[in-house]
């Protein structure tokens, strides 16, 4: 009985955290500077996945790298915060290949985002399948200055380091997206989070029972 009360504690922790990864896999990029020379490599570009990035007088750059053909799908969000910019410009270089998502001519929509509890606007997104190889991805607009949300991939996949680090993220997300970092779990992370602690607590304590229990059972056969 004990051991199953066990395996089930841990198929909950284990499910819990699997919401976060499906929903949510950020890539914070906004501190690096991401020029030509030193562009972000995305190796998984089927994987979803999201890179929250900041122009700040030079386009950013990235480089997608894969060793079989591959289904690209991305889309270019802002934060719904004041004097938000929506004039981000998208454009994929490669063999045969040019690809741009023009934001400036784009009808963007209000989003929100429960897990998290932050607001959006979505804007242009683009789909295809495309041959292995390399393709470099920019980010621009006029003045090369505003925030931005990178969105790559659709498949969802679940890597509990990828749960522990969404959860460790979010602080440093809430200064992103301009509200305060007291919000950060206020939230359903912040739900799933207290569930998980609570699991790991009642795992623990069904351990040390159990020991406590075997124990005990051992030193009446003696």
């Amino acid at each position: 009985m004990i051991i199953i009360r066990i395996e089930l504690k841990l198929s909950i922790i284990i499910l819990l955290a699997n919401q976060i990864v499906f929903f949510y896999r950020p890539r914070l990029v906004f501190e690096k500077e991401l020029s030509l020379r030193n562009a972000e490599v995305i190796k998984y570009p089927e994987i979803a996945q999201t890179y929250y990035g900041e122009l700040s007088d030079k386009p950013d750059f990235y480089k997608i790298i894969s060793e079989k053909d591959f289904d690209l799908y991305f889309k270019i969000m802002v934060p719904d915060i004041p004097d938000a910019r929506t004039d981000f410009t998208v454009e994929i270089y490669g063999e045969n290949k040019n690809i741009i998502l023009d934001g400036a001519h784009y009808e963007w929509e209000e989003s929100y985002e429960r897990l998290t509890g932050n607001n959006y606007l979505v804007g242009p997104s683009y789909e295809e399948t495309l041959e292995k190889g390399e393709y470099l991805m920019q980010v621009y607009n006029g003045d090369n200055q505003g925030k931005y949300l990178l969105v790559i991939g659709r498949n969802k996949t679940f890597s509990l380091i990828d749960a522990i680090n969404t959860i460790w993220l979010m602080p440093k997300i809430k200064t992103f997206m301009e509200r305060s970092i007291l919000t950060a779990y206020f939230n359903q992370i912040g739900i799933i989070l207290f569930t998980l602690l609570l699991a790991v607590i009642l795992f623990i304590s069904i351990i040390i029972l159990y020991c406590q229990y075997r124990a005990m059972t051992k030193y009446e056969r003696m």
